[in-house]
């Protein structure tokens, strides 16, 4: 093969794609971005809206909840590098749910 071309192959190879394999990586993304918004599937969960068992997805997110008395109090001691660097938010992990059957979303706390 012409180095030039496998270059060109290598560098950009959704130009050198059949129509099938365009269709087929368009779908693997899909798959990803949808992953990534819902979660992953657990097979164990139950939905508490419409109780279908294996179609709640799952996956953890943190989220600022109030003010730290302890990031203020070593603020202080540390004369405000340390609120520079974490803040003063009180960050708490919360586990977000999404049932694919209903389409009905809710949080619980981890």
């Amino acid at each position: 093969m012409n180095p030039v071309k496998w270059f060109l192959k290598q560098a950009f190879p959704e130009h050198f794609r059949t129509e099938e394999e365009r269709e087929q990586a368009k779908i693997e993304i899909e798959k990803i971005q949808y992953r990534a918004r819902y979660g992953i599937v657990n097979s164990k969960l139950k939905c508490k809206y419409c109780e279908e068992v294996g179609s709640v997805h799952y996956r953890r997110v943190y989220k600022k909840t109030g003010f730290s008395t302890g990031k203020a109090v070593a603020g202080l001691i540390t004369g405000g590098t340390s609120i520079l660097a974490t803040g003063l938010a009180k960050k708490e992990g919360v586990a977000k749910f999404y049932c694919g059957n209903c389409e009905m979303s809710w949080e619980g706390i981890q």
